[in-house]
């Protein structure tokens, strides 16, 4: 299958492969338009299945980012860089400056910068041989995708013993069930600094909304929703005072209106 036959080719205007053999480079940057400025996106690097998998991806990804700085009004056209390869094994300075080499042939039509698999750090391998790089941290913006809140919104069990020495962010709060793998999960976020906002306080929201279903009140649901907000504060609050994992705080509080409604008065 050629590049024009592929069901992801949507008039790009231009698809290059790039290979060095002594840099171990085998790349494709993919050009989707120039028609609101230079190509800008970032270089990513994956151990695809074939070359066709890794032509796939620049071709889809390019286009979005066509897509992206049209609605974002960066003044930017679209374009993306695949480097076949393993991240964890494969990637040296001299295949960055490779990867470099290949984007200044295209003489400004496209800009790099990191994504999946490289980083600022290479974006600083590929500045030494191209002025065409963006997100470097000298002269630069740095890393354009700082994490100041991790926000779990999918399967449960992600904050466990493997998760949570890597993660970044001063700050958890995600609208997923069973965010902590085990109890002591939350002890261990606390150990680390970082700020856990418990799952079943934070996405309350959904089952606050049915439960005023039948004769239904829109606008008490809406403001019991935002009683969200004073929940997780006193969870907050309570936790620096006492000393212990938000988490644990949260059912500490939850068990004590249980038992308020138990036993009035």
């Amino acid at each position: 299958m050629g590049v024009f036959d592929a069901d992801e080719f949507d008039d790009h205007e231009r698809v290059v492969f790039c290979r060095d053999p002594e840099a171990g480079l085998r790349a494709i940057i993919a050009v989707h338009s120039t028609v609101l400025g230079p190509a800008l996106g970032g270089c990513r690097m994956w151990p695809y299945g074939s070359e066709a998998d890794a032509l796939t991806d620049a071709l889809r990804l390019s286009q979005a980012m066509t897509y992206k700085h049209a609605l974002a009004g960066t003044g930017q056209g679209g374009g993306k860089a695949v480097i076949i390869g393993d991240a964890k094994t494969d990637k040296t300075p001299v295949l960055m400056r490779a990867m470099g080499r290949a984007v200044d042939a295209l003489g400004g039509r496209y800009i790099v910068a990191e994504d999946v698999g490289t980083s600022v750090e290479d974006m600083a391998a590929v500045r030494e041989v191209t002025r065409h790089v963006a997100g470097i941290a000298e002269g630069g913006s740095g890393d354009p995708s700082p994490v100041d809140v991790f926000a779990p919104c999918a399967l449960g069990g992600v904050l466990n013993n493997r998760t949570i020495p890597a993660i970044a962010a001063p700050i958890v709060a995600g609208a997923a069930n069973n965010q902590l793998d085990e109890d002591s999960d939350g002890t261990a976020l606390a150990g680390r600094g970082i700020l856990y906002a418990p799952d079943y306080a934070i996405n309350a929201g959904g089952i606050i909304n049915i439960a005023f279903e039948g004769d239904y009140d829109r606008d008490l649901a809406m403001r019991r929703t935002e009683g969200i907000f004073d929940t997780l504060l006193e969870i907050f609050r309570r936790a620096d005072a006492e000393g212990v994992p938000t988490n644990q705080v949260a059912d500490r509080l939850a068990f004590e209106r249980i038992e308020t409604a138990r036993s009035p008065g």
